[in-house]
């Protein structure tokens, strides 16, 4: 542990400062990763604001019906509750979501994530 604690960057670097400032003000959610000379990953750390808020002007459009019309039936249909305001929202692949997991990380990409990572560090 004592060698990937040498391996990271000085606490108050200021670009690192500022990318884990604006990925937990802009994203929700990320991966802290660092990886050695030599390819390998030495630190793989999920992380994940449970306070974020988006800072959207307004509400994404819904079609065909309106918003609220719109998330009563998505309730209906998938019996979800706990929907967030929106402002809380965040997008994650492509989609917009609106419902805190409950461990505010969903853990379920996490293995491949940190697979695919380690693999493709091997090719640097």
């Amino acid at each position: 542990m004592a060698a990937v604690l040498r391996e990271l960057p000085e606490p108050n670097d200021e670009r690192l400062l500022r990318s884990l400032d604006y990925i937990w003000t802009q994203c929700r959610a990320a991966v802290y990763a660092l990886i050695d000379g030599d390819g390998r990953v030495r630190l793989f750390a999920p992380f994940a604001n449970e306070s974020y808020c988006n800072g959207w002007p307004r509400p994404p459009a819904s079609e065909p019906r309106p918003l609220p019309a719109f998330l009563e039936l998505v309730q209906r249909r998938t019996r979800e509750h706990g929907h967030l305001p929106w402002q809380r929202w965040w997008t994650n692949g492509g989609l917009v979501c609106n419902v805190m997991p409950p461990e505010v990380w969903g853990e379920s990409m996490l293995p491949t994530m940190q697979l695919l990572l380690e693999r493709s560090a091997r090719l640097i």
